[in-house]
């Protein structure tokens, strides 16, 4: 395999940890004060209304389009340049206590015409009902909370249940470091960001697993050795593989940041945060949560 670091790396991750762990928490505080004050921006997926790209014959500032819009709907309109451009918008319209059969069957097209003249060209346009949006947000939630239960029945029966507890409250640090970024940014969460969580979910989990499985290798082979000392070897060991890997997955999420359109933008910035904090939850978090439950709870680790 190719390595980018000596095959003799020594790194003392372990004693670092605590600083780690702490930065970790600073950062999931500040999260959740987000996400408990501003809350999130969630998308025509989740809350309901509509979704219409419009392109104009004329340039149109955000103030222009949202009063325009506003005009055609009561209720709360947000206009947003489409890459930067002011010909080109993406308009979400809440449609949340409105008769929505009004808005059905190209109504809301025509009217956006009628509005701002036959030049305008409709690139698309979708309609989600609040009903809808609402269970798309239960299930959502439901999917993410058993993929984690899931995992830590996986790796207690593959492992032991303090690797699994490591595991698991790594992954959850992801998820609510990806969830506050959107807050703190007011990208807004969709159904592709929902994919992008889960995603990283996964990449987070394998990365993690690969590393307990060289612990429990090297369990085998240093018996006497001191637990904290085989998680240095270990992650030294697999720290080539583990920046490779997500430096091929960061590289390919940066590119399609820039120059993938406003459309994989938000897609491309989930799995940015997620790349950078699932390398370092698995690194630093997962390994000090599976040492501090086995020194709490006495949890024997199987051998290889």
């Amino acid at each position: 395999m190719l390595e980018i670091f000596r095959h003799d790396l020594n790194i003392d991750f372990v004693g670092k940890s605590k600083v780690a762990v702490g930065i970790s928490v600073v950062v999931i505080a500040l999260c959740l004060g987000s996400i408990a004050v501003r809350g999130f921006n969630w998308g025509v997926d989740f809350r309901g209304g509509i979704l219409a790209q419009v392109r104009f014959d004329r340039d149109l500032s955000p103030a222009e389009v949202h009063e325009a819009a506003s005009a055609l709907w009561l209720g709360e309109v947000e206009a947003q340049n489409f890459e930067g451009s002011k010909r080109e918008y993406l308009i979400r319209i809440d449609t949340r206590g409105k008769d929505e059969k009004s808005l059905a069957g190209g109504a809301a097209q025509q009217a956006f015409v009628d509005k701002f003249g036959a030049g305008t060209q409709i690139g698309k346009i979708e309609m989600v009902g609040p009903k809808v949006g609402a269970e798309l947000i239960q299930k959502g939630a439901l999917a993410l909370l058993w993929s984690l239960v899931a995992m830590l029945l996986y790796i207690w029966f593959r492992f032991t249940l303090d690797f699994g507890m490591g595991a698991v409250w790594a992954t959850f640090h992801d998820v609510m470091v990806m969830l506050g970024a959107f807050s703190l940014s007011r990208r807004e969460i969709n159904l592709p960001i929902v994919a992008a969580l889960l995603t990283i979910v996964g990449f987070s989990m394998n990365d993690t697993i690969i590393l307990f499985d060289r612990v429990r290798e090297n369990l085998g082979r240093r018996r006497k050795a001191d637990f904290g000392e085989i998680v240095n070897i270990s992650v030294n060991e697999t720290l080539s593989r583990t920046v490779l890997t997500s430096l091929t997955v960061l590289l390919s999420s940066i590119a399609l940041f820039f120059f993938g359109g406003g459309v994989l933008r938000d897609f491309s910035f989930a799995m940015i945060v997620g790349v950078l904090t699932g390398t370092w939850s698995s690194i630093f978090i997962a390994s000090p949560i599976a040492m501090w439950w086995r020194k709490r709870f006495g949890v024997p680790v199987k051998k290889a």
